[in-house]
């Protein structure tokens, strides 16, 4: 496959105070993705809107480029994946993830490929959800983002041919790092 043809979008919210938090991992590999020789020819983007409303942008970006949605990833952060698990799903509900369910609300479908970027939950059960996902990753965690970046783009690359086949049939890929 060549991953040229596929538009990988990381999900995220702008801004300085979200640089570095779990939320935005999916910009942070598509960053990653932009500064490699090797993923050059890569398409990106990066919606430059909050995560929760980023389904109007990219469904507007996809209407004005004629890109179809069997030609997109997400690349987002799962609470439910263990940190350091990469995961691809072809299809499927959004997971609790507000930003995926703005995705399949604009783009009326399920169908379309993720890389989930696992951050785990918090240690402390009672640590409300929406402050983890919004805080800055421990340094040993950062550490550990060329891993779980180098999966992502491997699983990028054995993406089939948007052209000879359905993502439908594709199994997920399950790595953890």
């Amino acid at each position: 496959m060549r991953p040229e043809e596929y538009l990988v979008i990381g999900l995220g919210n702008p801004g300085r105070a979200y640089l570095a938090t779990r939320h935005n991992i999916g910009q942070v590999f598509v960053d990653w993705l932009n500064y490699r020789p090797d993923c050059e020819q890569i398409p990106t983007l990066k919606p430059d809107c909050y995560m929760n409303l980023s389904g109007e942008t990219i469904q507007k970006h996809l209407d004005y480029y004629k890109i179809p949605v069997s030609q997109i990833v997400v690349a987002h952060d799962d609470v439910d994946l263990p940190f350091g698990e990469v995961r691809l799903k072809t299809r499927g509900r959004d997971g609790g993830h507000k930003g995926v369910r703005s995705i399949i609300k604009f783009l009326e479908t399920k169908n379309f490929y993720r890389i989930r970027f696992g951050i785990g939950r918090p240690d402390n059960p009672d640590f409300p959800l929406e402050k983890f996902v919004l805080a800055k990753f421990k340094c040993e965690e950062i550490e550990h983002f060329s891993t779980m970046f180098q999966e992502a783009k491997e699983i990028l690359f054995s993406l089939p041919d948007p052209e000879l086949e359905t993502h439908h049939d594709i199994d997920p890929i399950n790595r953890t790092v």
